[in-house]
């Protein structure tokens, strides 16, 4: 009984995604495959105990034992306070780090720390709404902070007043990464570099682009996959740090955002998936004097998936800032290229090259290439390591960093 009903759940999970791609085309069919893969491991739980609750009733009407019947209720309530439906997943992810390197000025130089602990609550509040927290414990100038990394609400659905829900139409309300690009979206431990690159560091801040607001996304009516992501965001202010190893500015306050890509199935093994983008904020030193930023960017991954889980990732961003200050403007350009080979289940390699002009009055530029090699033991316990040489200094650094975790969360690279 408990397997043909969780069947019945999953038919008719696939039947509602197969539904809202008529009208797309084999790529559109697969991304939805990718999510409903992905979500399926968050909904487990879910079903699971509903299904355990459902035979459990059934058994207690079949016996005619209706007194079992508060009984059941208080271990439900002992379990959890509420129906154990409503229980969240729960998950821990630690980051343990190692660096070496020439420049002895670096923060936990030729140490070993514990770089980061996340902890993830999870779970769907309505069939086609799902909440997820994450939240993080940092190191900082050798001090720990924790703050709410993201805590936002996905609609797959948007019911509106008189004409019910749009196909294709869903919205994200919270404090999120903004999906420019295919690295801002992704918490850095699901990456298989370590570092975050150059460009986005320089233009983005140090943690990327993340901001609390509304985002909103669309699947276009067309006999292709072609989605637009739009958002307004709040980001808070901070310092930027344009010392000589960071160089980073960042963008603040009110930010405006929009991304137009599309995904394509150009072989039997190969993917290709382009977009392009536009950010609107204001820049880091907007506190001191007039800062206001732009940034217009392209990316294109490209995959090729080979036998026994290999593949070829070859992935592109490229970004152009203007930004505007007292009496003059500033126009800098970045980009970094990434070719990474996935042997199989285990180990990965993989090469990056970073370049980008300091968004500062007296324009330096950073260049960077590393190799990069990542050893999974699973899916939640990885070896990841990485070597990056300064072509411009001439310096030398190495990360290696063992990524552990336990329960269902994870962020898979799109």
């Amino acid at each position: 009984m408990r397997t043909l009903l969780l069947f019945i759940c999953i038919c008719a999970v696939s039947a509602r995604s197969i539904f809202a791609a008529e009208t797309a085309d084999v790529a559109a069919l697969q991304q939805q495959f990718m999510d409903l893969q992905r979500q399926f491991t968050d909904m487990k739980t879910y079903y699971d105990t509903k299904i355990a609750h459902m035979q459990q009733r059934i058994d207690e009407l079949e016996s005619d034992n209706v007194d079992a019947a508060p009984q059941t209720a208080s271990v439900f309530k002992t379990y959890s306070g509420n129906l154990p439906s409503q229980l969240p997943d729960i998950s821990v992810v630690g980051v343990t780090s190692g660096m070496w390197s020439d420049k002895t000025d670096l923060e936990d130089n030729h140490d070993i720390v514990i770089k980061e602990i996340e902890m993830a609550f999870q779970g769907y509040v309505y069939p086609w709404a799902r909440y997820d927290v994450f939240l993080a414990v940092e190191r900082e100038e050798a001090e720990y902070h924790t703050h709410i990394e993201e805590a936002f609400a996905t609609f797959f659905e948007v019911p509106f007043p008189y004409i019910g829900s749009v196909p294709g139409f869903g919205a994200v309300v919270g404090k999120k990464f903004i999906d420019i690009g295919n690295v801002n979206p992704v918490h850095s431990h699901e990456w298989t570099f370590i570092t975050r690159p150059a460009v986005h560091e320089v233009f983005f801040g140090e943690e990327g682009l993340n901001g609390t607001g509304v985002m909103l996304s669309y699947t276009l009516p067309l006999p292709f996959f072609l989605q637009l992501d739009v958002g307004a965001i709040h980001i808070d202010g901070h310092e930027h740090d344009n010392d000589a190893e960071h160089y980073s500015l960042g963008i603040v306050d009110e930010t405006y955002w929009g991304r137009l890509w599309t995904s394509l199935e150009t072989t039997r093994n190969t993917e290709l998936e382009t977009g392009i983008s536009y950010v609107k904020g204001e820049g880091g030193e907007k506190d001191e004097m007039k800062d206001r930023v732009q940034v217009v960017g392209a990316d294109m991954t490209f995959r090729f998936f080979g036998e026994e889980a290999s593949m070829i990732t070859f992935m592109n961003e490229v970004y152009y800032m203007r930004r505007d200050i007292p009496d003059d403007n500033i126009h800098r350009s970045g980009f970094f290229n990434y070719l990474e080979y996935k042997v199989n289940k285990t180990w990965s390699f993989g090469m990056r090259h970073d370049w980008v002009e300091t968004p500062f009055e007296e324009r330096e530029t950073l260049n960077y290439l590393s190799f990069i090699a990542q050893y999974s033991f699973s899916d939640m316990f990885k070896l990841k390591s990485e070597y990056q040489y300064d072509l411009e200094e001439n310096n030398n650094t190495f990360w290696l960093e063992l990524v552990t975790g336990l329960g269902p969360h994870s962020h898979g690279m799109r």
